[in-house]
């Protein structure tokens, strides 16, 4: 079988290859590709190489996708996860795959797996007409989804971790830094949680689109004192979480700043410098205020994994979770590089939906 594929070749050359699919392994499926979104990490690599390795290249890039299952292999389990997988079901991948054999798979974090592989960096991934997929990383969808809904519950899914790495609870009040799409998503969870939503970010609509989602304050960092509107919504005392979804050195920086004593920053935007200085020393500072800073990647630790994405589908499917507006734009495969190229203040999720 014959597969049209988006393949990462080197810096700035990404281009459509036509792959030969074989018939799946025995622990994998064979899916059709509905569609696939591109994350920030997809432009990372195609704009500045990062985060590939050169021994998997050429590798077909994507990993926010809706699948159709065309076949199983013969050792793909009946009952995976109490979601069984079968010819005609549509499902959804982890953009992480554990190896399952070391220490870290061994005790259920297969999310950090010292062997990992990252469908769409390091392995292929759903850019693609057609693709195999090791079973142990899909998950069913809920009747009822359409494909896109479907293919943003993975980053939704990524989103709910991190909320759920930042300990966010009822009356908490959270600053999301950055209104891309997992910062609105990360906004709506909370929301949803119960807590109260601050998102910084200096493009306008992306404001706009947050504040008609759901968010209770929205701030423009080209504008007002972050740390100081922060303060004053607060009392004076600072955010209870912070959620850093814009990956840039400055709103680490102001993260730290925004938290209360004994707040918490949740790191999830990928920095591409080698190093961002943090305040530790100072009256502002991580030490003296005991401000815990924690990392968060994936979707969370199996099996709770496979509950995060059961619970991002149930909110997408009752509207507690809004993906549709955040789609700004559709294209054909063929025209990935219009996709890719589109300027940040005029995209929020830009979503492949023909493969053809």
């Amino acid at each position: 079988m014959k597969s049209v594929a988006l393949r990462f070749h080197a810096r700035k050359d990404l281009r459509l290859d036509s792959v030969e699919i074989p018939e799946p392994g025995p622990d994998q499926v064979l899916v059709r590709v509905h569609a696939c979104g591109i994350c920030t990490t997809d432009r990372d690599i195609y704009l500045e190489g990062s985060l590939t390795d050169p021994r998997y290249v050429p590798v077909t890039v994507g990993h926010e996708s809706s699948l159709e299952v065309l076949e199983v292999g013969r050792d793909v389990p009946g009952d995976k996860e109490f979601a069984p997988i079968a010819e005609g079901d549509m499902v959804t991948a982890e953009s992480i795959e554990g190896c399952r054999r070391c220490f870290f798979c061994n005790r259920g974090l297969t999310h950090i797996c010292a062997n990992a592989r990252f469908p769409g960096v390091t392995s292929d991934g759903f850019d693609c007409t057609y693709q195999l997929a090791p079973w142990h990383i899909l998950h069913k969808s809920l009747p009822g989804l359409s494909d896109e809904q479907l293919s943003l519950s993975e980053p939704a899914a990524g989103a709910l971790h991190a909320v759920k790495r930042g300990g966010v609870k009822l009356g908490d009040t959270v600053v999301i830094f950055g209104c891309g799409p997992i910062g609105l998503l990360q906004m709506q969870i909370c929301r949803a949680a119960g807590a109260e939503t601050i998102v910084i970010d200096p493009i306008g609509n992306k404001l706009q689109m947050a504040k008609r989602l759901g968010a209770d304050h929205a701030l423009n960092p080209t504008e007002v004192d972050v740390e100081r509107e922060v303060r004053a919504l607060t009392e004076g005392l600072g955010a209870d979480v912070a959620l850093e979804a814009a990956g840039l050195p400055r709103t680490y920086q102001d993260a730290i700043r925004v938290v209360r004593k004994q707040g918490k920053v949740v790191a999830m935007g990928l920095v591409t410098v080698p190093a961002v200085p943090l305040d530790l020393g100072s009256g502002r500072g991580i030490t003296i205020n005991e401000v815990s800073v924690v990392g968060t990647v994936g979707h969370g630790l199996w099996p709770d994994a496979w509950a995060d994405f059961r619970v991002v589908m149930k909110l997408i499917k009752s509207g507690r979770i809004a993906t549709l507006p955040l789609v700004t734009h559709r294209f054909p495969l063929s025209e990935w590089k219009k996709a890719f190229e589109l300027p940040a203040e005029e995209r929020i999720k830009v979503i492949f939906n023909r493969f053809e």
